[in-house]
């Protein structure tokens, strides 16, 4: 296949007539760390999981540097979002250090650790 089209028009004829469409920021962008290996081999475009390990390390390294910053702000208003705020950080640390792991396997990169809850601190 030329590229994921296929698997698009799969998801779409699956869903729900009946349902509203999906929203632009909760559609799948079918990056190469959601595909299966079998999937991926189909895609026509050489070295495409290369450049998603680019970007995951960049935002591994991001996350990494700004979960626990938020914590010295004085407002007590302020820390319910900080906190919504830290937990979103977690979940996108967390789905980056995934894709690498399903892109690179396990051993890609040491110093990123898997972020367990009791490594979090308000």
């Amino acid at each position: 296949m030329a590229g994921v089209e296929e698997l698009r028009t799969e998801e779409e004829e699956l869903r729900d007539p009946d349902l509203p469409p999906v929203t632009a920021e909760h559609i799948k962008l079918w990056l190469p760390s959601d595909l299966t290996r079998e999937e991926l081999a189909e895609v026509a475009m050489k070295g495409i999981g290369r450049v998603e390990s680019t970007l995951r390390r960049g935002q591994l390294f991001r996350n990494s540097q700004v979960v626990g910053q938020r914590g010295g702000m004085k407002a007590n208003t302020l820390l319910g979002r900080i906190e919504e705020q830290k937990m979103c950080d977690v979940r996108k640390y967390r789905k980056a250090r995934l894709a690498m792991i399903r892109l690179e396997g396990v051993d890609f990169a040491p110093e990123f650790k898997e972020l367990r809850d009791e490594d979090l601190t308000a």
